[in-house]
């Protein structure tokens, strides 16, 4: 329930209401709890435009962003990701992180392991910032500067990859 404060703004109110009967069943009283859950709101508003302006920023970027889960699978995969590897959005969600980038940047050597395996082996570089190659959904390799971050939730680990596409510098 919302209330206005007097000062142009508003309280809400979390509120309960418990009738209170005699002995006929009929409702002589109600008892009513409240508790003031303004500041909680407004620090959810503030969580959310938070949020908005991060998932804004992140989308529209110049640079791909691919996030991936402890098991090396992609759960965020934004716009610039989608133009340098050819991939949807869709498309790419649930693919092991290995089968877009390679942990090293010998040709030779980026196909010989699995895309599990390269997803592991790539996720351990956690921290680090290096070149690689990217595999396009074209089956082509592009050159890239990766910048890879672990993000330590709650409940679960996420490694984001924020990669350059090098090929206009080769």
């Amino acid at each position: 329930v919302t209330y206005p404060d007097g000062q142009g703004g508003s309280i809400i109110l979390w509120a309960t209401k418990v009738p209170i009967r005699d002995e006929h069943g009929v409702v002589t009283h109600v008892l009513t709890f409240s508790l003031d859950i303004t500041p909680l709101k407004r620090m959810q508003q503030q969580l959310d435009e938070s949020e908005q302006l991060r998932s804004t920023i992140v989308e529209h970027s110049l640079e791909c962003f691919i996030t991936a889960d402890e098991d090396g699978r992609i759960v965020e995969f934004n716009s610039a990701a989608e133009q340098a590897f050819g991939y949807t959005r869709a498309e790419a969600l649930g693919k092991p992180i290995g089968d877009l980038l390679c942990t090293t940047e010998r040709r030779h050597m980026a196909r010989s392991e699995s895309p599990w395996q390269r997803s592991r082996t790539l996720l351990e570089r956690s921290g680090e910032r290096f070149e690689t190659l990217g595999f396009r959904a074209d089956g082509k390799t592009i050159p890239l500067e990766v910048s890879l971050v672990e993000i330590p939730l709650r409940e679960r680990r996420l490694f984001t990859a924020c990669a350059r596409d090098l090929s206009e510098r080769q």
